[in-house]
């Protein structure tokens, strides 16, 4: 899982930088990531846990019940 966390380690810094550099660019960079990143997990989660991805909107996990 440690592979699809490193892309968003290696920008972390983007907005101290854009604040440093002045270059507003580089903080929409970083939000923008930072969406896509979101959209592509929640996609994959719904894909992954299929019908029962949703059905307990409090719960992340999946107990042996659900199974």
């Amino acid at each position: 899982m440690f592979v699809f966390v490193f892309p968003l380690i290696l920008f972390v810094n983007l907005p101290a930088y854009s604040y440093s550099q002045q270059n507003p660019m580089l903080f929409y960079t970083m939000l923008l990531i930072t969406l896509l990143y979101t959209v592509i997990f929640i996609v994959a989660y719904r894909i992954v846990a299929g019908k029962r991805a949703f059905r307990k909107m409090g719960t992340f996990y999946l107990t042996e019940n659900d199974r």
